[in-house]
């Protein structure tokens, strides 16, 4: 209830915790990024925050997510039901787009930061898009990996329909 009053100085630049201003709102728990736990999550550990290491790249770790979520916050129940209800949804998508061969399907591509005529995106089929009939451009160009960068003139080459953009950048 009292997230709304939480001095945003908690969290600085790239997800790393401000420890200092972090502790002065006593968290039973905090959920951050597990992508460097030397900056990220052992500052916090040393001075004995809990912390709850959330890391990413598959639709089973994102529904970890919510599982952990869900347990911290007594609401389980919920959690399954949403569960239930997108794996209906999903289904019916996937009924729905069945017709759709792989080549007329829309492109896409997956930006998650932008800089200097580079663009980091994510390349791999990720299930919230690719599932729901989308194409990704990066497979297709046989980029790999997590993580990629292409230039401005290779997003430009590539065309894509739908461009989706990570919320941060």
């Amino acid at each position: 209830p009292g997230v709304a009053d939480i001095d945003t100085r908690i969290v600085g630049e790239g997800f790393v915790p401000n420890v200092e201003e972090l502790m002065k709102t006593d968290p039973d728990v905090v959920i951050q990024w597990a992508l460097k736990t030397d900056q990220y999550i052992e500052p916090m550990e040393r001075v004995g925050i809990k912390v709850a290491g959330f890391s990413w790249g598959t639709h089973e770790i994102a529904q970890g997510h919510l599982r952990i979520i869900g347990s911290l916050s007594g609401n389980d129940e919920q959690v399954a039901k949403f569960f239930d209800w997108q794996k209906e949804t999903v289904a019916a998508l996937d009924k729905g787009l069945a017709a759709i061969p792989e080549e007329k399907r829309a492109t896409m591509v997956y930006i998650d930061t932008l800089a200097n005529n580079e663009i980091q995106i994510f390349p791999t089929a990720e299930y919230f898009f690719t599932a729901r009939g989308l194409r990704t451009l990066a497979v297709d160009a046989g980029v790999a990996g997590d993580i990629a960068k292409i230039t401005a003139e290779t997003l430009l080459a590539w065309d894509p329909d739908v461009i989706i953009m990570n919320y941060y950048d």
